[in-house]
């Protein structure tokens, strides 16, 4: 089991992740400063490349490295023999370690955070690792300065760790939750007025200005004209061939009408906002009460969230909560 202070860690790394991928930190603006290909900028010098973590057996010694040129050698200093890391151990960092284990726990951690962020996640393994590492540094640096005193910090750190406390709470909570199947039955046959999926129309409608015109159009119809050259050649409104929805008919004479009609069938004349109408219900889709089966996994979810907010309830009970409303108000 994870500590607080372990889960605090994946939880920084994830965000300082987030911040690397989505190229929103200073050290992208540096790095554009200094690979910037403007003629005038030609002189820069070569940025260095974001901090990795080489490949480099346990046992080596500072003696098997080349020294640059302006340091002393091992004549001048006595070395200090590195220490071999335990087998599970990936990086060392002070006396921090980071195990095999940790770090894919880290890096699944990231990948999910990246996936809420849609953001591509494509590091390889060395470049996490190394700014795991280079997290550590900074870390280490700041405890040594004692930038954790600092009263801006410390009020981050403590937000972070009511953030993190809270959100584990909330999981515990959630997962505690259970909903049987009769729970989403008897939910269901109450709520079955929630249940039902609207109708679709395509219609095409012949409208014109008088209803002697309109008359004489409904008896060329009977006797077999084509109702959509109708529409093409007489009509003030054209189809635009789209699905609406019952709800967002027209108008309320327009709905009662097609209430009455079947799918390939026309209407009589009957007036409406733009003048006498006929219409004809080209499909028709939906209009038709969903089954438990299709929502079934959407009751148990509200469900779900319904007996959450009693745990929430409930706690309100057992620690006192007040609110001042008026103040958000006066704003």
């Amino acid at each position: 089991m994870h500590t607080a202070q372990s889960k605090i860690s994946y939880l920084v790394v994830g965000t300082f992740l987030i911040f690397s991928l989505q190229g929103c930190d200073q050290i992208n603006k540096l790095t554009d400063y200094f690979t910037s290909k403007d003629k005038k900028t030609a002189t820069k010098p070569k940025a260095p490349a974001p901090m990795e973590v080489k490949a480099v057996a346990a046992t080596t010694s500072p003696s098997a490295m080349k020294a640059p040129a302006n340091t002393a050698t091992k004549d001048q200093v006595a070395e200090k023999p590195q220490a071999e890391l335990p087998a599970d151990v990936l990086a060392k960092v002070g006396n921090w370690t980071i195990t095999l284990a940790e770090f894919q726990e880290q890096e699944k951690s990231a990948k999910e955070l990246a996936k809420q962020n849609n953001l591509q996640y494509d590091l390889p393994g060395e470049r996490l690792l190394g700014m795991i590492v280079e997290q550590q540094l900074l870390f280490q640096e700041a405890q040594r300065q004692g930038m954790e005193r600092d009263e801006k910090i410390a009020k981050q750190i403590e937000e972070a760790r009511k953030l993190i406390l809270s959100q584990n709470l909330q999981t515990k909570l959630v997962s505690a939750v259970s909903v049987t199947d009769d729970e989403i039955k008897e939910f269901y046959e109450q709520n079955k007025q929630f249940y039902y999926e609207p109708a679709e129309y395509k219609l095409s409608q012949i409208v014109v200005d008088t209803e002697e015109q309109a008359n004489t159009i409904l008896g060329q119809l009977a006797q077999g004209a084509s109702f959509s050259e109708i529409v093409n050649n007489q009509s003030k409104v054209k189809s635009d061939g789209k699905f609406v929805a019952e709800d967002q008919l027209a108008f309320q004479k327009l709905k009662d009408v097609i209430n009455t009609l079947d799918v390939g069938k026309f209407s009589a004349v009957f007036n409406g906002p733009q003048g006498f109408y006929i219409v004809k219900i080209d499909e028709k889709k939906g209009g038709k009460e969903k089954t438990m089966d299709e929502v079934k996994e959407g009751i148990k979810a509200d469900l779900s969230y319904l007996k959450y907010l009693q745990s929430l309830q409930k706690l309100q009970g057992e620690i006192p909560v007040q609110t001042n409303l008026k103040l958000l108000e006066a704003k």
